[in-house]
């Protein structure tokens, strides 16, 4: 074998399951590994889809619903203008009475969330390392409200720039946030086209800026995004091409997304294409024993480093 070669360089690397699970392993150790997380972790706590948002939306100001051929950006963007010319917040309120407006889930029912304990493990400190950056695409604060509950300081970040801050965990929140406290503010969000416009591609864009140094430095984790989000395609196509695993080692990809191994081929492929590997399981409620056994997997490393 050349002295040069590397095994991260070639696909049948990753088409093991194995290495992708011990290279994920290895970099949440290391303290290399972030997480970016999308709607799909909030399945199971009563939020609605963004159609069924955007339902509610038009139910709340008694307007008709959008016709099927509208996208849902440019019916919140008519919305917007229509109804909440030049008053950012007072959509923003409106967003986040139609997005809690089902019964909360109640602190039981989000501590027992396997899919919360599994990302609490990431994310939470310890000797075998932890996921050091969540950036999440959601309005909701669901994953901070875990963390409380079992007692860490958690800030959230809606507003770039922003300041480092002595806290167990930062979560960033590029597109704004809603929290289910309605004694906490609400802040502008991006959900309408012209809010998507103003974002992309922006290179002199706090958030882009910020978002590219935290993933273009780190391994990211993928969970719960389906890839839609015009602003995340722009940000993995930026950071493609300057990413140290594909710039210094070689590697064929950067980044991780489990997928499930009924996903559409044209859905992979778009992944694939940004440079972001998939990790085949079986269903959804596959996820959390998953993620558990990165987890496991470090502190194995851990545990090897500190009896060698």
């Amino acid at each position: 074998m050349d002295a040069g070669y590397k095994p991260i360089a070639n696909e049948p690397f990753w088409r093991e399951p194995g290495n992708i699970d011990d290279l994920l392993a290895k970099k949440l150790h290391d303290g290399s590994l972030s997480l970016v997380v999308g709607a799909g972790v909030s399945v199971g706590f009563n939020l609605p889809t963004w159609d069924k948002l955007v339902e509610r939306m038009c139910v709340e100001l008694k307007v008709p619903p959008p016709p099927a051929t509208q996208s849902l950006t440019k019916t919140s963007n008519h919305i917007k203008n229509t109804h909440f010319p030049n008053n950012s917040l007072g959509f923003s309120e409106l967003v986040r009475k139609c997005l809690y407006c089902d019964p909360g889930s109640d602190s039981s029912m989000v501590l027992a969330s396997p899919l919360l304990q599994a990302l609490g493990s990431l994310l939470v400190s310890s000797m075998r390392g932890r996921a050091g950056s969540l950036i999440s695409f959601n309005f909701d604060d669901l994953i901070e409200t875990y963390l409380r509950l079992l007692g860490f300081v958690v800030r959230s970040e809606p507003i770039a720039p922003y300041w480092a801050v002595n806290a167990d965990m930062q979560v960033f929140h590029p597109h704004g946030l809603l929290p289910r406290d309605t004694s906490n503010p609400v802040t502008k969000i991006v959900f309408t086209s012209a809010d998507f416009d103003e974002v992309i591609g922006r290179d002199d864009n706090a958030w882009n800026q910020s978002m590219r140094s935290i993933i273009g430095g780190t391994m990211p984790l993928f969970i719960g995004l389906s890839g839609e989000d015009q602003r995340l395609r722009s940000l993995l196509a930026a950071v493609k091409s300057r990413h140290p695993a594909i710039e210094r080692d070689g590697a064929k990809y950067w980044g991780v997304r489990p997928t499930l191994k009924t996903d559409a081929d044209a859905d992979v492929a778009e992944w694939t294409g940004h440079g972001i590997v998939p990790r085949y399981l079986e269903s959804y409620a596959d996820f959390p024993a998953w993620i558990l056994s990165i987890c496991q997997k470090a502190a194995a490393y851990s545990s090897i480093s500190r009896n060698a």
